[in-house]
């Protein structure tokens, strides 16, 4: 969906809830895939978050895949669409050795159809939910300086 939706702000939620604190402990990684043009450098990202000791002889992919057979992860990839062909070569270099205990959450700006992902589209907020959303997640904690900054429709 378009920006300001709060995509970003719900897969936070999901990250930092109790129950996926729960399932998945310390194997819980944001990806911020805005930080990445190409697809080369969004898997460089993952493996710096999520394997960084890892085996330099071994092939970036498939270390990644057997680092995430070891434990139950949450890898979420955020504002997907900033990575150019990443739908594609997603499908044919990262999925397709993926194993079931990789639990993936993606946002992205455009429509995204991955061939061995079940996926959902998500409507947007209202603004009630948008601004609580906002005001949660904020650096600062004080209500009115969001009203000030806000508009009411």
């Amino acid at each position: 969906g378009t920006g300001g939706l709060g995509k970003t702000g719900i897969a936070n939620a999901v990250l930092h809830s109790q129950p996926v604190k729960d399932r998945f402990g310390d194997s819980r990684f944001f990806i911020a895939c805005n930080l990445a043009d190409t697809f080369e450098e969004l898997i460089k990202l993952i493996v710096r978050a999520v394997a960084p000791a890892r085996d330099p002889n071994q092939a970036v992919i498939p270390s990644l895949i057997s680092h995430f057979k070891k434990k139950p992860t949450l890898l979420i990839l955020d504002n997907c669409e900033s990575v150019v062909d990443y739908q594609t070569r997603l499908d044919d270099s990262f999925l397709e050795g993926l194993p079931d205990t990789v639990t993936l959450l993606i946002t992205t700006r455009i429509t995204a159809q991955f061939a061995k992902l079940e996926g959902f589209q998500l409507g947007g907020m209202d603004h009630q939910t948008s601004k609580n959303l906002f005001v949660h997640y904020r650096d600062f904690r004080d209500e009115q300086s969001v009203m000030r900054r806000t508009k009411t429709y």
